[in-house]
Parts: structure tokens; C-alpha cells; sequence
């Protein structure tokens, strides 16, 4: 596609190096364009204090109707320390700030406001975050990330029976994200394949091995 053609045009281009962003590449600005996005989008969000966001940010503002009143409308319901991942996440999940505000009185353990989200998102329970503790995993950042990939207190006990226990919450979240169940690696197992490392099991299961 030319330049011509997507509307992607010197002045468009000096509009976007003159709002902080002069290193967009072609793809970039075609994307932005098509979404929507102007030079000033970026000055707006910098001003609620997201600081710089990046091109793929302010797609994705587009995208999920992230704009500088929804924020004003969750910060006067008193939401102050959303991220912006975090907006994103309520708008995927289709929450509005009276969803979010509706779960966030049920909140337990203090909390912060972006883990709320997640909570709220992936339905987790503080039986769920208990239960994670007990087998070992001290931090609740990572605790509420890896329930919100799916990586319960049943899927890391039986991957811990199997052999993979004392496994970092990234490689836990890693070998959740590529769909390996503890059947799996039992499958591989009475296929004589054992004692085979998580990314391993990883390229086994992406077929690359």
C-alpha cells in the first residue's frame, strides 16, 4: 500500500514527530491512521499521567474505546492507580467503572487497584490466592498473574507430582500459555519421553521437537 493510498502523509508524519513519536515505521502509522489515532492522542493520555505511550498502546485506546473520559469517569468513582493495562483489561471483560466498582467492595488482602482488575476479570477467589500461598509462592503480584493465566492451585499440584515442582511463576504461566496439561506430559511419559525440561515440553507440544 502507498503512502498516497493510506493517507499516510509527509504533514501527517512531521504531526506525529513533533508529538514525540518521530521513529514510527510505515506499518505503524498505516495502523494508526486506519484506527484513528491522531498526534495529540498521546499528549492527552501523558497529561493523566500514563506518561509516553507507545504506538501499539494508542491502537489499542482505539480499539477497546479507551479515551480520557473514561479514565476522568473511573477516577471520580475514586479509581486514581489503574494502569493502562488495566483499562484495557476492564474494556476486553466489558466492565464499566460500575462493574468494577460493584466487585472492588468485595476486595480482600489490600489489594492494589490493577490486581482488583484481575480479580475481577478472571473471577479469582482469596480461597485462591490462600491456596497458592500454601504451596509456596510468597509474592501476590505474581500470585493474581498467575491465576489470571490459569496456572490454579490443581494445576500446579499436579504438575508437581509429576516432577516439575519449584517452578518459577513465569515458567508456570509459560507452559500454561502453551497448553501443557499435566495429561500431556503423562502422555509423553508412557511414550518413553520423561524428565524432559519445561521448554522441552514446550517445543514438544508446538511440534517442533
Amino acid at each position: 500500500m502507498s503512502a498516497k493510498v493510506s493517507g499516510v502523509t509527509p504533514e501527517l508524519v512531521d504531526e506525529f514527530r513533533e508529538a514525540g513519536y518521530p521513529d514510527l515505521s510505515f506499518e505503524q502509522l498505516i495502523s494508526m491512521r486506519v484506527q484513528g489515532v491522531r498526534p495529540e492522542d498521546g499528549q492527552k493520555f501523558a497529561k493523566l499521567g500514563f506518561g509516553k505511550l507507545t504506538a501499539e498502546e494508542l491502537i489499542s485506546a482505539k480499539i477497546f474505546g479507551i479515551t480520557p473520559e473514561l479514565v476522568n469517569e473511573f477516577r471520580q468513582a475514586g479509581f486514581h492507580d489503574l494502569s493502562f493495562d488495566s483499562y484495557v483489561t476492564l474494556r476486553v471483560f466489558n466492565m464499566d467503572v460500575g462493574d468494577f466498582a460493584d466487585c472492588y467492595r468485595h476486595r480482600f488482602m489490600d489489594l492494589s487497584e490493577d490486581n482488583m482488575v484481575l480479580v475481577c476479570a478472571h473471577d479469582i477467589t482469596q480461597k485462591d490466592v490462600e491456596e497458592m500461598k500454601e504451596l509456596g509462592f510468597a509474592d501476590l503480584d505474581s500470585i493474581i498473574d498467575m491465576l489470571a493465566h490459569d496456572v490454579t492451585p490443581r494445576y500446579v499440584r499436579a504438575m508437581s507430582e509429576l516432577g516439575y515442582d519449584n517452578l518459577s511463576p513465569s515458567t508456570l504461566i509459560r507452559l500454561r500459555n502453551h497448553n501443557v496439561t499435566p495429561s500431556f506430559v503423562q502422555r509423553l511419559e508412557r511414550d518413553g519421553l520423561k524428565d524432559l525440561t519445561p521448554e522441552e515440553l514446550i517445543g514438544r507440544k508446538e511440534g517442533r521437537e
